[in-house]
C-alpha cells in the first residue's frame, strides 16, 4: 500500500464560497482507477484556502503518514506551496514530493535546479494523468522511478534526469470523472464554487499563452459523462458559483447548444452564478 497526500490551494480571487481546485481530484481518480492491483493506493486530497499557512498546510499533510506528497502549482500559490514543500523535507527526508500544474511544467529543469527538495517534476502539462500514474506504479512495482514517463527526477547524486516524453491516451469517460464518483462531495451548506472542464486543449498557438502551443489536439469529453456531471452540479442547492475551465467552449456550436439547453432543464440553474452566462442568456 502506498499512501499518496494531494495538497489542493484555491486562487485568491474574492469569492467567499469554498473553491474546489479541480486537477488534484482528477488525478485521484485516474489513479485509482488505473494502477495495479486495484486498492494498492490511498489517496487523500487536502483543500486549502488562499492564506493558508505553509507550516500548518505541511503538518497536516503529515498526519495521513504520507509516501508521497503531490503539489498542483499555479501562478496564485507558488511560493506558498514551496514553502510547504521545503517544511515537508525537513521533516521527513525519506518522503517523496512531486510537484506538477503549468507553473512548473513549463519549466521543470529550472524547479529542480532551484528548488532541492523537491524530488520529481513533470514537464508535460498535456498528459498529467498518464504521468502521475505511470509515477505511482513505478513506485509499487518497486522500480525506479526513471522508468516513469513525462518527469524530471533528482538521482542519488543530486543529478537531474529527464525521462522519456508520457505516451498513451487518457481516458475523459464517465468512470475518471471526480463528480461521478464521489470524490469531489458538494455538502457544506455553506456555498460552494465549482470548476468543470468539458475539453481539453486549444486550436491557437498564442505567443503569451502557454496553452494552445503545448497541446497536440483537442480533447473533448464524452457527452453522456458532460451532462451527468452537469446534472449533479446544477442540482445542488449548495453549489454557487461554476467556472468552465475550457479554452473555448464554442468551438463546436452544436456541443455548446446541448450543454446549454441540458444545462437550463436543471433544478438550480438560475440561482447559480455562472462564468457563461452570457452563453446561456442567448
Amino acid at each position: 500500500m502506498i499512501k499518496i497526500c494531494m495538497i489542493a490551494m484555491a486562487s485568491d480571487a474574492p469569492i467567499k464560497e469554498k473553491q474546489i481546485l479541480l486537477a488534484p481530484y482528477t488525478l485521484k481518480r485516474y489513479v485509482e482507477n488505473s494502477v495495479t492491483p486495484k486498492g494498492a493506493v490511498e489517496i487523500n486530497v487536502i483543500d486549502f484556502p488562499f492564506d493558508a499557512d505553509p507550516q500548518k498546510m505541511a503538518h497536516q499533510a503529515l498526519q495521513y503518514h504520507p509516501d508521497v506528497v503531490a503539489l498542483s502549482f499555479y501562478v496564485w500559490n507558488y511560493l506558498e506551496l514551496m514553502k510547504c514543500a521545503e517544511i515537508l523535507k525537513k521533516e521527513m527526508n525519506e518522503l517523496i514530493i512531486v510537484a506538477g500544474g503549468p507553473m512548473v511544467s513549463f519549466n521543470a529543469e529550472e524547479v529542480m535546479k532551484e528548488h532541492t527538495y523537491i524530488d520529481a517534476t513533470s514537464y508535460d502539462d498535456t498528459c498529467g494523468e498518464i504521468i502521475f500514474r505511470d509515477l505511482i506504479q513505478c513506485l509499487l512495482e518497486g522500480k525506479s522511478i526513471e522508468e516513469a514517463s513525462g518527469i524530471v527526477y533528482r538521482s542519488n547524486g543530486n543529478k537531474l534526469i529527464k525521462t522519456k516524453e508520457a505516451e498513451g491516451n487518457i481516458h475523459h469517460s464517465a468512470e475518471s470523472s471526480p463528480f461521478i464518483n464521489n470524490d469531489i462531495v458538494l455538502d457544506d451548506e455553506k456555498g460552494y464554487y465549482v470548476t468543470i472542464e468539458t475539453s481539453r486543449g486549444c486550436p491557437f498557438d498564442c505567443g503569451y499563452c502557454l496553452w494552445g502551443s503545448s497541446r497536440k489536439k483537442m480533447e473533448y469529453f464524452p457527452m453522456e459523462r458532460v451532462l451527468k456531471e452537469i446534472e449533479l452540479i446544477y442540482n445542488n442547492p449548495n453549489v454557487k458559483h461554476v467556472l468552465f475551465v475550457d479554452s473555448n467552449m464554442l468551438l463546436r456550436r452544436e456541443r455548446i447548444k446541448q450543454i446549454v439547453q441540458h444545462i437550463k432543464k436543471q433544478k438550480y440553474y438560475k440561482a447559480i452564478s455562472q462564468e457563461c452566462i452570457y452563453i446561456l442568456r442567448q
